[in-house]
């Protein structure tokens, strides 16, 4: 999906003190969001990304997210289903 949209990606060691390093050494890039295979989030400007999993700020984007689909008429897994038509599903 980054690639597809010229967005630079970077991948990093597990723990959020090294998503939020790489996010804040990176500044010429605008950090929006990072993950890791904990299920854990961050979202947001890179001087607002906070250096650990951020349930709030993921579940406010979540929301602003179901509000713009529903407001078209469809649900998150219709929107769901645009994406994976769109980039493909991966599933491991």
């Amino acid at each position: 999906m980054a690639e597809k949209h010229h967005v630079h990606f970077a991948e990093t060691l597990t723990g959020f003190k090294w998503l939020a390093t790489v996010a804040r050494e990176h500044k010429e890039c605008k950090a929006v969001f990072a993950f890791e295979e904990a299920i854990g989030y961050t979202c947001g400007d890179q001087e607002l990304v906070v250096g650990d999993k951020d349930g709030v700020s993921a579940c406010c984007v979540m929301l602003e997210l179901a509000n713009h689909v529903y407001s078209q008429g469809k649900t998150i897994h219709d929107f769901l289903k645009q994406i994976y038509e769109k980039y493909g599903h991966y599933a491991w």
